[in-house]
């Protein structure tokens, strides 16, 4: 899914808007079978740096960040309740 994300930003920033929505629908049948699961994605800023769901996995110079700051996740957490299903990835 985080792929396909990544697919529809840059799809988007074209003349592609079809596609760009095609995918989103795609990603939208994903999320809600994950739902079905009890599983939850989690990208969200609030929990980014959290040891416990990310590890950093390299990093990038972004002029308007501060040294340290999160960058982009590389790929989401996955959670079960309170159980991390999957660990993220961020830079």
């Amino acid at each position: 899914m985080d792929l396909l994300e990544a697919a529809v930003r840059s799809i988007s920033a074209t003349e592609e808007r079809e596609a760009a929505e095609g995918l989103q629908g795609i990603l939208s049948r994903l999320g809600r079978f994950l739902t079905q699961f009890g599983l939850v994605r989690v990208w969200a800023p609030e929990r980014l740096g959290d040891g416990k769901l990310f590890r950093v996995v390299g990093t990038e110079r972004v002029a308007e960040l501060a040294d340290g700051a999160v960058a982009r996740v590389v790929r989401s957490a996955v959670l079960e309740g309170d159980r991390v299903v999957r660990e993220g990835e961020e830079r």
